[in-house]
């Protein structure tokens, strides 16, 4: 169970800060009252008994910086069909694991010059970034543009050996 004020990471919204546990009125049952770092106007109710489904906690800073190093693609850049593309990159996005999150950046990174003329995987890996970049510089301690140059680093390394 977590806190009021631990930081969790909501699947479709990203780093979010517990703000309060509460009971709805009208309801008969507990909720995290959830507010996005990158939203923070927005207000989302989880119910405690379903966190385990749409809340994890956000990957430690030793993770994170593995999660760099290991950037890779699976299978995603050999799609060709544009409507199987379009459905992959979606559920990896919902599915929104670090893991998952890190294959999108990787494949905007190395390929976002081609990507420029399609406005509708552009959307998809732009918000894969936010939500990877966001949660890795709370692990790390620093701003979404620090991980980012981090991330070119490490592209760029990989790209020498």
């Amino acid at each position: 169970m977590y806190k009021k004020n631990d930081y969790v990471i909501n699947k479709n919204q990203g780093l979010c800060q517990i703000a309060d546990i509460c009971l709805l009125e009208g309801m008969n049952y507990k909720c995290y009252l959830l507010s996005p770092v990158n939203n923070p106007t927005l207000k989302i109710y989880i119910p405690v008994k379903s966190a385990s489904i749409h809340l994890r906690r956000p990957v430690a800073a030793e993770q994170a910086l593995e999660s760099i190093k290991k950037l890779q693609y699976r299978d995603i850049e050999n799609i060709k069909n544009f409507k199987t593309k379009i459905s992959e990159y979606k559920k990896l996005l919902n599915e929104g694991t670090t893991e998952n999150l890190s294959m999108l950046v990787k494949f905007l990174y190395d390929r976002e010059k081609e990507l420029v003329k399609e406005p509708s995987y552009i959307n998809i890996l732009k918000t894969a970034e936010t939500l990877y970049l966001t949660e890795l510089g709370f692990s790390l301690g620093k701003t979404n543009e620090s991980v980012r140059e981090l991330i070119f680093a490490e592209i760029k390394n990989s790209d020498k050996e």
